[in-house]
């Protein structure tokens, strides 16, 4: 039994199938919806998973830069002239890494990260990370790989460094434990910051540099004539007004007296000074008790036997009083001494000692002195012999534009110019710190 009426063929039965079909809207959305399902995956999927890759970047670059910028700033400027790079420098660089992305931070996998010291003494820095995917494994990626760079160098803007340097005759001398002079050493040191500044400097800094001698009085001794120094000058000073008279009570004892018991002293024991270097120009050092002192058990009590009170004549007059004490002491107590180079460590002992003594107590005066604080002239023709041969120096005044110095009224940097008798501005003063106040 044929299932086709005769009359039509196969082809035209599935052709009018399909076109049924077609015209056919049952169950459309079903089919729309699951054919939809994989690309809403894909677009989900990957915005999920690139966001925590966006985040895993950006906190991967600050970790890195943080990193190379506490690096840089372990291994300072020093490295431009001696070559030399501190051991702690990359410790300190993977510390501030780790504290800013720890192992396993967002999720991520086999983190990684290298600094790298350049030929300019910048530090560059990797960082590599893994983050793994989540939905996006459906489509066989199973992880973001996320990389960045970053790099830290000593730089700073345009800069005018002054040097203000001591050229005193001092600066011959050689300190203790050093092997070269202070000018030697600082000769050294200014050269060597100078090499440190334009080393770390970048491309286009500029770096003015200006230097200051150090010299606020300037010994001469006998190198001046008589004439080319102030027979009288001016200084910050003092004098002496009439005293003020002061009344106080004057207390004291007196009329000690042993009843019963014993006192003794004796070393208790000894140790070795401590020697302290001095930074003071001629001074060899000192020493120095630093150790420590077994405690004191010593005790005392004082008892009050009478009071007696008298007219006192004076100036000024008054009442003088008398309290008649018993002192009871006991034990011992302790004291350290310095013996050359040994340190004594004394002790006092105490037997049930019992003493008797007057305590006297009156009016009294004293004259207080008063000075007056002011500028103050002063006859200087001696200064050869009451000084130490320090100068100061003559007229200036302050400087504002230095392209257009008047050396008429700067003095002390006309080196050439001879002292006028009778014009102190020309002349060099003595310096008396002595009198300054």
């Amino acid at each position: 039994m044929s299932l086709f009426p005769p009359h039509r063929n196969l082809g035209s039965l599935l052709r009018g199938f399909f076109r049924a079909l077609l015209r056919d809207r049952g169950g459309n959305t079903t089919l729309i919806v699951a054919a939809s399902i994989a690309p809403l995956l894909a677009i989900v999927g990957g915005g999920i998973d690139m966001g925590r890759s966006y985040l895993t970047e950006s906190r991967l670059q600050q970790a890195c830069d943080s990193a190379v910028l506490a690096a840089r700033k372990k291994m300072g400027s020093t490295v431009v002239t001696d070559g030399l790079v501190p051991a702690n420098v990359a410790t300190t660089g993977n510390r501030f890494f780790n504290l800013n992305f720890a192992i396993g931070s967002f999720g991520t996998k086999n983190r990684a990260f290298t600094m790298t010291l350049e030929a300019d003494y910048s530090i560059s820095g990797v960082a590599t990370v893994e983050v793994p995917t989540t939905i996006m494994k459906l489509f066989a990626f199973n992880k973001v790989d996320v990389r960045v760079k970053c790099e830290a160098r000593l730089n700073y803007t345009n800069t005018d460094v002054m040097m203000v340097l001591d050229t005193t005759g001092s600066m011959n001398k050689v300190n203790p434990s050093d092997t070269q002079s202070r000018i030697t050493v600082l000769k050294s040191v200014v050269q060597t910051f100078h090499a440190q500044l334009e080393g770390s400097k970048g491309p286009g800094i500029r770096i003015r540099y200006g230097f200051v001698p150090y010299a606020v009085n300037v010994n001469v001794g006998a190198l001046l004539q008589n004439d080319w120094v102030v027979n009288n000058w001016t200084y910050q000073s003092r004098e002496t007004l009439a005293g003020a008279a002061s009344v106080y009570t004057h207390t004291y004892t007196d009329n000690w007296t042993t009843i019963s018991g014993t006192y003794a002293s004796a070393i208790h024991q000894t140790y070795a000074a401590t020697y302290n270097s001095s930074s003071n120009e001629g001074s060899s050092g000192y020493y120095s008790c630093n150790g420590s002192q077994p405690a004191n058990t010593y005790s005392s009590t004082y008892t009050l036997l009478s009071t007696t009170s008298e007219p006192w004549v004076g100036p000024p007059a008054g009442t003088k009083t008398t309290k008649r004490y018993r002192l009871y002491e006991d034990a011992y107590y302790h004291w350290t001494s310095l013996n050359g180079t040994t340190c004594e460590v004394w002790r006092g002992t105490y037997g049930a000692l019992t003493r008797e003594y007057d305590e006297i107590s009156h009016p009294a005066q004293t004259t207080i002195t008063n000075y007056r604080y002011a500028p103050i002239s002063r006859d200087v023709l001696n200064w050869r012999t009451e000084t130490q041969g320090c100068i100061e120096e003559r007229a200036t005044y302050e400087i504002t534009d230095y392209t257009n110095v008047d050396l008429t009224r700067a003095l002390d940097l006309d080196i050439d110019r001879v002292p006028t008798v009778g014009q102190p501005a020309t002349q060099w003063r003595p310096a008396y710190p002595g009198i300054i106040y």
